[in-house]
């Protein structure tokens, strides 16, 4: 009876302790008016809306490495924004600067949380802000325009006429950032000056791409020895080994993100590592239909080549963005067109199986703040 009791108390204390886990703070990027601001279910990963935030087309977000702060990339008013992340999980706006050409079309921190990393796909340019220390953004650093431009062949082709520029990132060793240019087709490879100037690497300025395949996106693995970009138009993972103290990158692996037998128009949208840094994820955007999908693979820690594990429905249409929580349980999938966020529940080789979906205006991209 002593032992039915306790098994019985066992269990009640194991359910209240799976119901109050910790949980945390999703911020909900889209090309609607806010920035929405959920909570997750620990079982299922669905989302609870909690906040909105005003901000027009926050179409990407950037945790501050403090979590004090959040920035937003304004695509369709041509502003980036800086907001204070409360202790509730709210925001509240600190200030907002102007960006320097119009379509900013990505944003991100760099990991000493001293720049922000700002990019205009229609300019075709590449600058930094500083970060005052209460989070705001400072007034922009000189830009940087790639000046050169594809040949006839490639410029008939829409997209590949001149430069634009799409996301500028930090390389795993701090002093190197990355610029995708889609248009000319090119991975640039700048310098970051402790002022946030950007200039030429001088080992390897750059990274030329299968010609019209247009480098959207990329990643480093969590070792830092790789790096992974999926393409717009190619429908392609590149994947190159990286050398942190020459600051190289040399090409090992180009791997498809859609079926060999797949024929209608796609467009590669995000790309990320889980957290152990074993599963890469990318998205497969197909306009007018819900095919888009996402890619799952297996990634070899020693090559950093990758195999093919899965290929899933993103549970809507046009998956633009998509991101993994801390805990590497649950992948969310932003479908911008049919306005849904597809919740995906991870198994131990990364194959992913959807619990949830959740109604959201035109969702593009998440951001996760820390334990509740």
């Amino acid at each position: 009876m002593l032992a039915k009791s306790l098994f019985s108390i066992a269990s009640i204390a194991a359910s209240y302790l799976a119901s109050v886990q910790a949980t945390r703070h999703i911020y909900v990027g889209s090309y609607g008016n806010n920035i929405n601001v959920y909570t997750a279910n620990p079982q299922n990963g669905n989302l609870t809306l909690l906040y909105q935030t005003e901000s027009l087309a926050p179409s990407y977000l950037s945790l501050h490495p403090s979590n004090q702060y959040i920035y937003a990339c304004n695509e369709l008013n041509n502003t980036y924004s800086a907001f204070q992340v409360e202790k509730n999980g709210s925001l509240t706006f600190i200030n907002k600067q102007n960006s320097i050409g119009s379509a900013p079309a990505h944003v991100a921190v760099h990991p000493s949380g001293k720049f922000l990393l700002g990019t205009s796909y229609d300019k075709g340019i590449f600058w930094t802000y500083p970060i005052q220390q209460n989070g705001a953004i400072g007034s922009p650093n000189k830009e940087v325009k790639d000046p050169a431009v594809n040949g006839n062949s490639l410029a008939s082709l829409q997209g590949h006429e001149s430069p634009h520029a799409h996301q500028l990132i930090s390389a795993v060793n701090q002093t190197q950032v990355l610029g995708f240019d889609l248009g000319i087709d090119r991975i640039n490879i700048f310098t970051l000056g402790k002022d946030g100037s950007l200039t030429a690497s001088a080992e390897q300025p750059y990274i030329n791409i299968n010609g019209g395949a247009g480098p959207r996106h990329g990643v480093f693995s969590k070792d830092g020895k790789f790096f992974y970009i999926i393409t717009e138009e190619g429908n392609f993972v590149s994947v190159f080994k990286y050398n942190a103290s020459l600051g190289t990158f040399i090409f090992v692996q180009s791997i498809d993100t859609l079926p060999s037998n797949f024929s209608k128009v796609s467009y590669g949208g995000e790309i990320r590592i889980s957290p152990d840094g074993k599963t890469l994820y990318g998205t497969n955007r197909v306009p007018g239909t819900e095919e888009g999908s996402i890619a799952v693979y297996k990634i070899n820690a020693t090559t950093g080549k990758l195999a093919l594990l899965q290929i899933i429905g993103s549970a809507g249409e046009y998956p633009r963005g998509l991101n993994i929580d801390p805990e590497g349980k649950f992948v969310y999938c932003g479908n911008q067109n049919s306005n849904t966020i597809g919740v995906f529940k991870t198994n131990d080789e990364g194959k992913l199986h959807l619990t949830a979906t959740v109604h959201q205006p035109s969702p593009a991209d998440f951001e996760f703040g820390p334990d509740i």
